[in-house]
């Protein structure tokens, strides 16, 4: 009968499609496996050490759950960080708080990416100056007034010393990173929750 076809061709164009899913799936499980692999990899470079590394893998992964942003964005900034000099111990907690103040001002994986590099750019350098505090802005991160606030002065004045070589990433960094933690501190968590989010 008609009723008993079009019944056999709905069950076989769903196992088609269940057999498909499971094939993206495997894919998808294989490209996450590489993902790990290579991350293990260059972080070992770069931290000189399997232990570190395993130990930095398993904390973007924690904080990849924890966050509307992907694992390959946030261990591309990682490697990013270290690669430009900053510390091991310290690329975790900067991305912790680069991701919040991210996720908290509606941005992707890529001002994830952007921020690390401004950041980073900063950090190689060991002075601040108005191209990567800019290049913050530009990504929702309102760089200049937490800085003002955090050490008493202006903007005007900041700027001014930035200019003169006198503002230095060593000093600048760790008052910004406490600044993006007492201003957005758990928005990735909260982001990770909403729609878009979890998609």
């Amino acid at each position: 009968s008609s009723l008993g076809s079009m019944t056999a061709g709905l069950a076989a164009a769903g196992a088609g499609a269940a057999g498909m899913a499971l094939a993206m799936g495997a894919v998808t499980g294989v490209k996450f496996n590489a993902n790990i692999e290579n991350a293990t990899m260059a972080l070992t470079t770069l931290t000189g050490s399997s232990k570190k590394a395993a130990e930095m893998i398993k904390q973007l992964q924690k904080t990849g759950q924890e966050s509307p942003f992907n694992f390959e964005s946030l261990q591309q900034s990682a490697k990013l960080m270290l690669a430009m000099g900053i510390e091991a111990k310290k690329v975790i907690p900067y991305m912790r708080n680069i991701g919040d103040a991210v996720a908290a001002v509606g941005g992707g994986s890529e001002q994830i990416q952007r921020v690390s590099l401004a950041i980073s750019q900063m950090s190689a350098k060991g002075k601040v100056s108005a191209e990567e505090m800019n290049q913050l802005a530009e990504n929702g991160i309102p760089a200049w007034d937490i800085i003002s606030k955090k050490m008493g002065k202006s903007t005007e004045e900041l700027m001014k010393m930035g200019q003169n070589g006198k503002l230095f990433s060593s000093e600048v960094i760790p008052l910004l990173m406490e600044g993006l933690d007492n201003r957005f501190g758990g928005a990735m968590k909260r982001a990770s929750t909403t729609f878009t989010g979890m998609l």
